[in-house]
């Protein structure tokens, strides 16, 4: 879905990959929500306000000519981050199975 929206926007802001922001748990006030601090993080990334408080690893605006590199930095923290994962025997593995 990436692609679509820079194929139709011409950019984006990305903030789904690991970074210092996105691997700290402390974050978050559950798996799928944000405290709001980090909301306002975005908005200023997003905005280009200047905040010494972001870190430079989190947010990265892509477009049509860095959208490949992009992507294949995610999947190599994804894959490498499950490289280490031991699931419990009856689990499916990463693919589902």
């Amino acid at each position: 879905w990436l692609r679509d929206v820079v194929s139709v926007f011409g950019g984006v802001y990305n903030f789904m990959y690991i970074s210092t922001v996105t691997s700290n748990l402390d974050n978050y006030v559950d798996l799928h929500h944000f405290y709001p601090f980090i909301g306002t993080m975005i908005a200023k990334k997003i905005t280009g306000r200047p905040d010494g408080s972001i870190p430079s690893d989190f947010g990265t605006y892509i477009t049509r000519e860095t959208i490949d590199g992009h992507l294949d930095m995610v999947r190599r923290q994804l894959f490498g981050s499950c490289a280490n994962i031991v699931l419990p025997p009856g689990k499916p593995d990463i693919h589902g199975d």
